[in-house]
């Protein structure tokens, strides 16, 4: 909990602990804590919006796990949870597809309607990005659904990423805000912005759709979504800002600037698709952008940077 923030210090102390906590596993000759500090480094990591350094460390975790006569079914799961989100964030797609469906099938198993619901829109992302398949049925069922007060809060942040990025995409800019606006306030207040990957995530999502929808309203919002963004301190958030920034630009000036910076930002944070996505808004398409977009499957590469930048990018 110590690194869920994003704060610096925090950070530190929890590696800190981690260190110690491995320590003492070795000592005690404890295979499978070794394995359960190894989850909990990759989940520091991907809170702090480090997807391929936590991926690899939850992986390595749950190979650790699968060579262990324990029964780990809680930490096999939180470190699962983990990795969907490091995959959506790397842009990995198929990974999380295919990640997402087997989830899925094991909660029905367990009728877990949490993490029933929670796997299902996950799995509707994916598709979207894949397949192009429009995940607003589903998200409109799934809020429907009955959920612990507890749990409501993350279920509907996830509502908003997955609803608001499909209007995105079908070039719904007005929709995909009245999405975010509706389900903002309960997710705020139900902690959705606390850890800082989701509160990275969930800001330039906010503000994307803010300046995409190009009302007074819409472009106040994604204006303080920048400022907060900043606050961050990771390049992440400075490419989310940076787009913000780019959409807002006034007709007459130039936005290449924001979208350059958009774009070595997503290039230090190793997110390889809204690097290309920026880079298409910014300069054009080219053939290593295409590629960017092929290798990872996405179906429509015009459509999943309206989702990643806020609009569909010129040919």
């Amino acid at each position: 909990m110590l690194a869920f923030s994003g704060r610096p210090a925090l950070a530190a102390r929890a590696q800190q602990v981690l260190d110690r906590a491995h320590a003492l596993a070795t000592e005690h000759d404890r295979p499978d804590l070794v394995a359960q500090v190894r989850v909990f480094r990759g989940m520091v990591a991907i809170c702090a919006c480090r997807y391929p350094v936590g991926l690899a460390h939850v992986e390595a975790g749950l190979a650790q796990f699968a060579q262990l006569a324990v029964d780990a079914t809680y930490e096999r799961a939180v470190a699962r949870t983990m990795a969907f989100s490091a995959h959506i964030g790397c842009g990995r797609l198929r990974d999380a597809l295919v990640a997402g469906r087997r989830w899925v099938a094991d909660q029905e198993v367990r009728r877990n309607r949490f993490g029933r619901a929670m796997g299902r829109l996950l799995v509707g992302f994916a598709a979207l990005g894949l397949e192009g398949l429009d995940p607003t049925p589903l998200c409109v069922e799934i809020v429907a659904e009955r959920q612990g007060e507890a749990l409501r809060g993350l279920v509907l942040s996830m509502v908003l990423m997955v609803q608001a990025s499909s209007a995105l995409y079908f070039e719904r800019p007005t929709d995909a805000l009245a999405v975010v606006q509706r389900h903002w306030g309960p997710v705020v207040r139900q902690g959705g912005l606390l850890m800082q990957f989701a509160r990275v995530f969930l800001l330039g999502l906010r503000g994307r759709c803010g300046a995409a929808a190009g009302t007074p309203a819409g472009r106040r919002i994604a204006r303080r979504c920048a400022r907060r963004l900043l606050r961050e301190r990771c390049p992440q958030a400075d490419g989310e800002a940076a787009i913000s920034r780019a959409l807002l630009t006034p007709a007459g000036l130039d936005p290449r600037a924001h979208w350059a910076r958009a774009e070595a930002a997503f290039a230090a944070a190793e997110l390889p698709l809204q690097r290309a996505a920026a880079a298409w808004a910014g300069s054009g398409g080219s053939a290593e952008i295409q590629a960017t977009f092929q290798a990872a499957g996405v179906h429509d590469p015009a459509g999943w940077s309206a989702v990643l930048i806020g609009r569909r990018p010129s040919a």
